[in-house]
């Protein structure tokens, strides 16, 4: 007895509140505790991609914001009181949670092979030491920011028990906490192979994003008169296809990882050689080829004032703004699968045909098809036929008359001349069609588009370089008609008169609504 009162009596005293567990381990990780080791983290990748060039040293820094924010929504909705609130919140978390974990992924960006050593002539190898800098740079900053999303990823796992009601058992939450994780998988899955939730670089708006950022390029962006605006004009002309081009390149490297490649435009090659040469990675292109593409950006050059993207740039063109500006109007209008995406329409269209038909050459089969797309049975279900019909031409598109011969020659070189006939059995049986499921009598014909796309596709030119290449060939009629639309003597801004045909009703005030 005096032996364990003296003990006790020696004992250290027990700290207040001794009956509260300490939080440890990933549990105890707060935003306070995180966010500056954080910004550590992506000021350093920022500087790695001012250093460098290296535009993925800002993707990492960004993907790090994007992987922090589950843990603040995560203690944001331990303090929200409301049960809908808290609801919502969840939902938005539970998108936002792969992109932590997607982090962890970025780990397939490590270089590949050594491009800091350089085998020389006669037999030796150099190292390159500035190479050798970057490439331990990249590692220790992949292999950093994978700690991190790794780190954040358990943070919110185990954060999500706190969460859930209190109410449901053991199983109910262990098997939440799996769903959780397979939804994590499936996120991941989305976003890095078929990229769903990347913005393609390719995408019409990214394309006048690029044109506009030419205005911090040029000297005299502002300038109104002739001279200049011809010099710009130029330039634009020039400028377009390559960067076309090289955000094709970017796109392919970044987003489907594949081998990064950039060809500088040659001297003495023509618009669509430079262009060919730019994007194949071996350069290599025939004269047929090279004589075809030539023909669509003529084509598709210029096609009148009243069309959706050249009379965008002339009202912008007649407020007075800088041909920058305009031209992006221009860009953003042919984004429309009206538009400039039609010929990608009707490829996506003929994708459908080629897999629903089995029997490509029997006129009752694609005839029946093609009334299931009038009837919104099938495709798209916009009731379309693409590439069939237009405004202004009736009776035949001289523009698709022209380029369908030139494509039926190549398609005997490809040997695709059987998806060509299909292509010209959609064109002979549409009318007839259109005759029957809608009576309509009216004459319709081929538009330029139903073919552009065939001839792409044949040349090998993915898909996504369709859009793209539309304004490349229109970038010289935008600028034809901006420089008549600036260049005129009347210099008048274009509004056209607007009439409302709405009733006129009492105001009622809101509090008596």
């Amino acid at each position: 007895m005096a032996l364990a009162a003296r003990r006790e009596a020696h004992a250290p005293c027990a700290p207040p509140q001794a009956h509260k567990t300490q939080k440890r381990g990933v549990k105890a990780i707060s935003v306070k505790k995180i966010i500056g080791p954080l910004a550590v983290y992506a000021a350093a990748c920022m500087g790695y991609g001012r250093c460098t060039g290296d535009v993925l040293g800002y993707g990492l820094a960004w993907n790090m914001a994007l992987a922090l924010l589950p843990l603040v929504l995560q203690q944001a909705m331990r303090r929200c009181r409301p049960r809908a609130g808290r609801g919502a919140l969840g939902l938005v978390w539970l998108l936002l949670l792969p992109n932590t974990f997607y982090m962890v992924t970025d780990l397939i960006h490590v270089p590949p092979q050594m491009e800091w050593v350089e085998a020389l002539a006669d037999g030796t190898v150099a190292v390159r030491h500035s190479a050798l800098l970057r490439e331990w740079a990249l590692l220790l900053l992949l292999g950093v920011g994978a700690f991190f999303a790794a780190l954040l990823g358990c943070r919110a796992l185990a954060g999500l028990e706190e969460c859930l009601p209190a109410a449901w058992p053991a199983p109910a939450r262990q098997a939440a906490v799996a769903g959780v994780c397979l939804l994590c998988g499936v996120g991941i899955y989305l976003g890095r192979f078929l990229r769903f939730n990347s913005w393609d670089v390719l995408h019409p708006v990214q394309l006048a994003r690029s044109v506009l950022a030419l205005y911090s390029y040029d000297g005299r962006p502002d300038d109104m008169s002739l001279p200049n605006q011809l010099r710009q004009a130029v330039e634009l002309i020039a400028r377009v296809p390559v960067i076309v081009a090289h955000a094709f390149a970017a796109k392919r490297h970044y987003y489907d990882n594949e081998s990064l490649y950039l060809h500088r435009p040659q001297e003495g090659l023509s618009v669509a050689q430079n262009f060919l040469y730019s994007v194949r990675h071996d350069n290599r292109y025939t004269d047929e080829e090279a004589r075809l593409l030539d023909l669509c950006l003529v084509l598709h050059a210029e096609h009148g004032g009243g069309n959706n993207s050249a009379f965008a740039c002339r009202v912008l063109s007649s407020s007075g703004t800088d041909i920058y500006s305009s031209i992006a109007a221009a860009v953003g209008s042919l984004k429309g699968p009206r538009h400039g995406g039609a010929n990608k329409k009707v490829m996506e269209m003929f994708g459908h045909i080629e897999a629903e038909v089995s029997d490509w050459t029997d006129d009752d089969a694609v005839r029946d098809y093609l009334g299931r797309l009038l009837r919104k049975e099938a495709g798209d279900r916009s009731g379309l036929i693409y590439g069939m019909g237009h405004a202004i031409y009736t009776l035949s598109d001289p523009r698709a008359v022209l380029l369908k011969r030139f494509a039926r020659s190549l398609a005997e070189t490809k040997g695709m001349l059987d998806e060509f006939e299909l292509f010209e059995r959609v064109e002979r049986l549409t009318p007839e069609v259109l005759r029957t499921v809608k009576g309509e009598e009216k004459v319709v014909c081929a538009n330029v588009d139903l073919f552009s796309g065939l001839v792409y596709k044949m040349m090998g030119i993915p898909m996504e370089l369709y859009t793209p290449l539309f304004a490349v060939a229109r970038m010289v009629g935008w600028c034809a008609h901006r420089i008549e639309e600036v260049c005129q003597p009347a210099n008048r801004i274009i509004r056209p008169a607007y009439k409302a045909v709405a009733p006129m009703r009492a105001f009622v005030p809101l509090d008596q609504r």
